[in-house]
This record gives structure tokens, C-alpha cells and sequence, in this order.
């Protein structure tokens, strides 16, 4: 995370604020300021948001928060920036498309017991 800190500080002179998983107790880098709450407060007023691979990036584009993310295998990765020098211009892209297939992929537990998650989806098989 510290890396990340430093590396913004190359591209922007905004304030860098971190907030950690819930679960944990990370301390914020130098740099950045410590912020608590939900994620909601922490999308309020924010820029950009930054991620490796979380849950967040997603919580952010729907949000209408831009977020750079820096793992392929982000679920919002094709919707996101990927270099931190993107974080005074970062992409804000159409996100129909993509909110079209994430919502393809929900499916409750019950659904999938009772074959009608694989009856939707194998019809796109045939």
C-alpha cells in the first residue's frame, strides 16, 4: 500500500485517503489519511478510488466513483483504469454493458438448486 501512496504522489497532489478492510487493522501509509465508516462515506467526495482486486472497485463504478484497478482478474476491470498515472483523468466508461453481464452471473442459491440457473444459461450452449 505504501508503494501505491507514493507512486499517486507522482501523478497528483490530492489527498490520499485509505481505508482498510473492515476486518483488519492496517494502519495507513505515510502519505494517507486513516478514514473509517462505511464505503458509501468513503465514496462521498471521492475523486478516484484505488484497488488491487476487491469487491470495492465494483461498489465504486456503481457508485459512479471511478476506480483504477490493478488486477486483471477484477471483476470491474473492464470498466476501470489500470495505471495509477490515469488518477487525474481516470476512465468513466459506458457501464451498461458491463453491468449487463455481472448481473448475468447472480444467481441465488435456490435458483441453482432447482436447475434454473443451468436451464437460462444452456440455452447459449445450443
Amino acid at each position: 500500500y505504501q508503494d501505491i501512496v507514493d507512486n499517486l504522489a507522482k501523478y497528483t497532489a490530492m489527498p490520499v485517503r485509505f481505508r482498510s478492510h473492515p476486518k483488519s487493522n492496517l494502519k495507513a501509509p505515510k502519505g494517507s489519511t486513516l478514514i473509517e465508516g462505511t464505503l458509501e462515506e468513503a465514496f462521498q467526495n471521492a475523486w478516484c478510488t484505488v484497488t488491487i482486486n476487491s469487491n470495492t472497485s465494483v461498489d465504486s463504478v456503481l457508485a459512479g466513483v471511478p476506480c483504477i484497478v490493478q488486477d486483471r482478474g477484477s471483476m470491474a476491470w473492464d470498466v476501470c483504469s489500470h495505471d495509477l498515472s490515469q488518477i487525474v483523468n481516470p476512465l468513466i466508461p459506458d457501464r451498461e454493458t458491463w453491468l449487463d453481464r455481472l448481473a448475468y452471473c447472480q444467481w441465488t442459491p435456490e435458483e441453482i438448486e432447482s436447475g434454473e440457473t443451468w436451464e437460462h444459461l444452456s440455452t447459449y450452449l445450443k
